[in-house]
């Protein structure tokens, strides 16, 4: 779907949810009256960092399975400030993560008319229903990795899974980014067989740790460099819808 675009942990704990939810913000902003739906799909228990969790996706599961989903009330129960809705899997196990993908994708097809944009925050355990019916109905789908060896060989270990789900990758994003790294962007690219044009880093900052800690976007704490390189992908995934 044009309009659907996700991100993907390349591994646990590289941002994701943060990197997703700061996309999501920087656009609100930057756009007055767009129509935003984030939707995150990630394990049951991971946090929000927009202040409230939105709309439980366990609720719709029944509707989803029957294809009779009250609209107006998913509008309605999702809405948070700024025109941004959200929608988050459930806080138990065998909750919305393990939703059938097509019910993701018929969840996704009623209600794009009703967006501008669906940002969808995939998680990385894409056997998960919910995630993967979000990636494969994604017109863009960004994996997130960061700069250490364990990612990357989960990485690795996962692009053959890409192709055969037809999964429309649209580039890399390297989350955290340090340039003293060993593991440059340039190592990465090659490494993955990547071309520089489709690697996005953004940049690590000195408030990550308080930023998680305290459960506030990474925003709110004024880290230009960190909002430069937010703003750039959150102008090149717009570019390319």
């Amino acid at each position: 779907m044009r309009k659907v675009v996700s991100f993907m942990g390349g591994d646990h704990g590289v941002g994701t949810t943060m990197l997703t939810e700061s996309v999501c913000s920087v656009i609100s902003a930057a756009h007055p009256g767009i129509r935003l739906l984030l939707i995150h799909a990630q394990s049951p228990g991971a946090r929000s960092y927009m202040g409230s969790p939105g709309l439980c996706a366990d609720e719709l599961i029944p509707h989803l399975e029957k294809q009779n989903p009250d609209v107006e009330e998913i509008m309605e129960r999702s809405r948070l400030e700024g025109g941004i809705h959200v929608i988050s899997s459930g806080s138990r196990l065998g909750s919305a993560s393990d939703m059938h993908p097509d019910s993701a994708a018929f969840l996704l097809d009623v209600l794009r008319e009703r967006f501008d944009l669906i940002l969808c925050d995939a998680g990385c355990e894409i056997d998960r229903g919910f995630s993967l019916g979000l990636l494969m109905a994604s017109a863009q789908v960004w994996p997130v990795l960061v700069q250490s060896e364990n990612c990357l060989r989960r990485y690795e270990w996962l692009r053959p899974l890409f192709g055969r789900l037809g999964l429309k990758l649209s580039g890399l994003v390297i989350n955290r980014f340090d340039p003293a790294s060993a593991f440059s962007a340039g190592y990465i690219c090659q490494r993955l067989d990547s071309s520089a044009e489709s690697v996005m880093s953004v940049r690590s900052s000195r408030f990550g740790v308080q930023a998680e800690t305290e459960g506030r976007l990474l925003l709110s704490f004024r880290d230009s460099s960190y909002r430069k390189d937010v703003e750039a992908l959150a102008g090149l995934l717009l570019k390319e819808l």
